[in-house]
């Protein structure tokens, strides 16, 4: 069996091959609980002992190399989305606090249906107005006269020609048109009916 391996972990600190440090962003733990950047180089020369260290223990050398790969994972991975962990962390916050993926799909679904909506009543398609009176015919009803009111406001023609056939129609239930024969149709319009 190989002779285990003890690292000094202030040596990692130190710059390799006598290059210039690069400080991350990353932070490591110190004793006193507060934390400290990790140097690029440090890591890289860590690594490299990792995998010196899966050479020399091949029962280990799988965990090794998967603890490695999590710790470039997630410290590099999170930079290609996000400045910090503080601002990936904000972003996990948001997304859980709307349902996380189940709630971001349902947005987007309610999103589509809305911008279908204004779509069909931007162009005046009546289909618009079918899950408006399914959903809401108490509050279709309240809003018809509010909605003619402003129509005639904004459009008269438009009113007439909306409103017209139902006035007609009106009329017609009460037999208005009767009434008009029958005033066509009295020759003494000072006499009083019976």
């Amino acid at each position: 069996m190989a002779e285990e391996a003890v690292v000094d972990l202030e040596e990692l600190d130190t710059p390799v091959d006598g290059g210039e440090e690069t400080v991350v962003e990353d932070v490591e733990p110190s004793s006193n609980g507060t934390t400290r950047p990790l140097p690029r180089p440090a890591v890289r020369k860590s690594a490299d002992f990792f995998k010196d260290a899966a050479s020399n223990y091949p029962d280990k050398a799988k965990l090794i190399t998967q603890l490695k790969d999590t710790y470039f994972r997630t410290t590099e991975g999170y930079k290609a989305a996000y400045a910090t962990p503080a601002e990936a962390a904000a972003a996990k916050s948001l997304v859980e606090g709307i349902g996380g993926p189940e709630g971001i799909a349902a947005i987007q679904e309610r999103i589509s249906t809305y911008d279908a909506q204004d779509e069909a009543l931007k162009n005046g398609d009546p289909a618009a107005l079918d899950s408006f009176f399914k959903d809401f015919p108490e509050g279709a009803a309240a809003l018809a006269p509010v909605y003619l009111s402003k129509l005639a406001a904004a459009n008269p023609e438009a009113m007439v020609a909306a409103v017209g056939p139902y006035a007609i129609g009106l009329l017609e239930n009460v037999n208005f048109s009767g009434y008009l024969q029958a005033l066509v149709n009295e020759t003494d319009l000072l006499k009083p009916s019976p």
